[in-house]
């Protein structure tokens, strides 16, 4: 099996773990949209693209880690994830799509991979919890629309690349955060 089909899981509300083969390389829309009993999910290393809304209403889901291969998250992906905390982005990911963790009201950190290099609109819309991003990039991520809508600029601290500073300080809308600091 290589794809994980669109809807193939939608509303297995009694599904809490599940374990994505090695040859899967592509999660449909939707795939598991509803899942909420869902708690952790190891996406693996030959998955390319995370669908629209694959995970979305995984109320329960915990633990994400994303495979490093993975180079889309797809529109709302990770959307109402509620339990969701923490999540790592790998260096792997080019983009990452309108609202893709919109909604995670518990999601307290982010980092974000050397290779994002675009993020769509309300992607951490209403993440009210959010304390922390950490960019590996050095070139700020180009944006459409705000992808931090709902946030509070002056309570969530940007750590960027030892040099890269300035430059994010000059781009929208990065220079919206109170606090930028190189690591």
């Amino acid at each position: 099996m290589t794809a994980i089909g669109a809807h193939a899981f939608l509303g297995c509300e009694g599904l809490t773990n599940i374990i994505i083969g090695n040859s899967v390389t592509t999660i449909g829309t939707s795939a598991f949209n509803g899942c909420s009993s869902l708690q952790s999910l190891i996406i693996p290393n030959s998955v390319t693209s995370i669908g629209n809304q694959a995970f979305e209403d995984c109320i329960a889901l915990t633990s994400v880690t994303i495979g490093s291969s993975v180079t889309v998250i797809g529109d709302l992906a990770f959307a109402f994830c509620s339990s969701l905390t923490g999540v790592t982005i790998p260096n792997s990911v080019i983009s990452i799509r309108g609202g893709a963790f919109r909604y995670c009201l518990n999601l307290m950190s982010v980092t974000m991979g050397s290779s994002v290099a675009y993020i769509s609109g309300d992607v951490f819309e209403e993440c009210q919890k959010l304390t922390s991003i950490h960019c590996k990039n050095a070139v700020p991520a180009s944006a459409t629309f705000s992808p931090f809508s709902g946030l509070q600029y002056e309570s969530v601290t940007l750590y960027v690349p030892k040099g890269s500073r300035e430059a994010y300080m000059d781009t929208s809308p990065w220079y919206y955060f109170a606090n930028i600091i190189e690591e």
